[in-house]
């Protein structure tokens, strides 16, 4: 029986040799079952005044980079001012469309036919009399 044992082994020798040169692994041993400690196997239950001190002195640096209130309040009112005044060029640039289209859009005026001048003719006038003086 020590035959196929010793065939086994070799195999097994084979496949993990196999798997070290491959990038896609093949075989993998079980996994060690977990320690028996007092904190119930959890590789996650750390000590944590490390994790904490290192979180903390990551927030140490990145709060003076954070915005106030008042650099809040001074973003917005930039804002309102550019969307007013964005909403406002908007608006004019449309008005400006508009009236242009309608301006080509108006039917040319029809060529004015220039009517005869009117001739009042006035009966002349008869020729005055002397006026003799009364005696």
């Amino acid at each position: 029986m020590s035959a196929p044992n010793a065939e086994i082994s070799q195999l097994i020798q084979t496949i993990e040799e196999l798997d070290e040169k491959l990038t896609i692994p093949i075989f993998r041993p079980p996994p060690a079952p977990p320690p028996s400690g007092g904190n119930g196997g959890n590789p996650h239950n750390d000590p944590m005044e490390p994790r904490i001190s290192a979180l903390e002195a990551r927030l140490d640096t990145l709060v003076p980079n954070l915005a106030t209130k008042a650099d809040i309040a001074e973003v917005r009112g930039d804002i309102k001012g550019w969307m007013l005044s964005t909403v406002l060029t908007i608006i004019g640039t449309m008005l400006a469309a508009i009236f242009g289209v309608a301006q080509v859009m108006k039917p040319a005026p029809a060529p004015s036919v220039q009517q005869p001048p009117i001739i009042i003719t006035v009966p002349a006038a008869p020729p005055a009399q002397p006026v003799t003086p009364e005696k």
